[in-house]
């Protein structure tokens, strides 16, 4: 029986072209001889293969190189045929070990988009900007998730273009399971966890500051867990009422719209004045309405426990109990949130839906001359449909057929949303050419919150 080293070199090649990284097949090499043997200098080709990915983008960066080492840099290959007399695996071996400036990952020498990495003073790596994002996280997009956690100085790397650094996800897990409980780990205990840190460094700094704001609420709501509940529960709206909310599905999914009502409440417990509301409200719109429709729905499920209690049969005297109380008031506040008329369910004028498009179409479409090209961004579904196929006008924002062109291409998402929803993930065709469908993209592994 062949074993994965006995097998003929061609073929091993074309395994490795279907590794996911360059780096995976030096591993690969590394594990005997055999495979060493054979996919390192017999396996030129290959690694040709490897670094000709970016051939317009090759150049050499000597002042790099000093920093790292005095040997002279080793020469890209240039764009062009392939030529044998050329050692291709010594030039991808010496951007692997650092000594010439390439992304580690995907060989990419494009300069513009280098991020050299330096954790705690010493240099780690060089990535490209798209690599970079998927090994490290933004110590302050880090902290907001993970309030508690202290993070030591040598696990930060400080970019000159990024203020509060960036830490690596294997260092940012290693953290939060070295500092923090089980409990606090997983998705169900966050906000709790994150709330009472909050509250603790409130009552430690500004001593009286709680009770003063609020002290027309219930002694158990200071722990969290009742906004915590109604957060679950408009998270389980979120995701099973697909007629009414399912049109936001493909902007946020039921993880984003949970994380997204927790920042927005956990925005209060940071504000000590009126006047701190006032610039947070400024700052973060969306975030602070989610705060609002988050408090009082909470108010209203404690002042009405407060009004059943001197009652004699409680909540047994209310239709359908205490539960279907608290899923009416979170569906009734939820289409508050998303600018919905009650009544109607007519979708109005709504920041929290314009800052997702816009979040959106950042992603899938670019920004400023990126999105350029795509003018005059008129809707090829419209075009398509035959007349009375559709009716023109349901009452919702941005519904109606559009045969002329809109002035944003955010304007032209919202409208395949509202009107087109079930093809909003397919290709948009343009006045200009075509938007292709998002990609399933990469997620980080510390998204599994579960795991750790």
């Amino acid at each position: 029986m062949s074993t994965l080293d006995t097998l003929p070199i061609e073929l091993l090649i074309q395994i490795c072209l279907f590794l996911p990284l360059p780096r995976d097949t030096k591993l690969l090499a590394s594990t005997c001889r055999n495979l060493r043997n054979k996919l390192t200098i017999p396996s030129n080709f290959l690694w040709y293969t490897f670094l000709s990915k970016y051939p317009k983008l090759r150049h050499n960066n000597h002042s790099f190189h000093t920093i790292i080492s005095n040997n002279p840099p080793p020469v890209c290959v240039a764009s062009g045929k392939y030529d044998q007399r050329v050692n291709y695996y010594s030039q991808a071996l010496a951007i692997l070990c650092g000594r010439t400036m390439a992304c580690f990952d995907c060989f990419n020498t494009n300069k513009r988009s280098f991020r050299i990495v330096y954790v705690g003073g010493i240099y780690y790596r060089t990535y490209c900007a798209s690599c970079y994002e998927r090994y490290f996280w933004l110590v302050s997009d880090f902290l907001m998730h993970w309030p508690e956690i202290k993070v030591p100085p040598t696990l930060i790397d400080n970019q000159p273009n990024v203020w509060s650094g960036a830490i690596h996800y294997n260092d940012a897990i290693f953290l939060i399971k070295d500092q923090l409980p089980p409990r606090a780990r997983i998705i169900s205990g966050r906000f709790v966890s994150k709330w009472t840190y909050k509250i603790n460094i409130r009552k430690t700094t500004y001593p009286g500051s709680v009770a003063a704001i609020w002290s027309e609420i219930d002694h158990r709501m200071m722990y969290g867990t009742e906004m915590d509940g109604v957060i679950k529960v408009m998270t389980r709206i979120y995701e099973t009422d697909k007629a009414t909310f399912g049109r936001y599905w493909p902007l946020a999914g039921r993880e984003e719209f949970r994380e997204y009502l927790e920042d927005g409440v956990l925005m209060f417990v940071q504000a000590l004045s009126a006047s701190v509301l006032r610039v947070v409200r400024a700052e973060n719109p969306q975030g602070f309405r989610a705060g609002q429709i988050i408090w009082r729905t909470t108010e209203d499920l404690f002042h009405t426990d407060y009004k059943h209690l001197w009652e004699g049969n409680g909540w047994a005297s209310v239709p359908g109990g205490r539960n279907k109380f608290l899923w009416d008031t979170c569906r009734k506040y939820m289409m508050m949130l998303f600018g919905q008329d009650r009544e109607t369910g007519r979708q109005l004028s709504c920041l929290l839906l314009s800052d997702w498009v816009d979040s959106y179409t950042a992603k899938r479409v670019g920004t400023g001359q990126s999105e350029h090209k795509y003018r005059p961004y008129t809707c090829q579904f419209c075009r398509d449909e035959k007349p009375g196929e559709k009716a023109d006008w349901d009452g919702n924002y941005s519904s109606e057929r559009a045969l002329d062109g809109f002035p944003h291409i955010s304007g032209l998402a919202t409208h395949i949303l509202m009107r087109h929803n079930d093809r909003f993930a397919e290709r948009w065709v343009t006045g200009g050419g075509v938007v292709e469908p998002m990609e399933e993209g990469w997620q980080p592994f510390w998204k599994d919150l579960k795991a750790l």
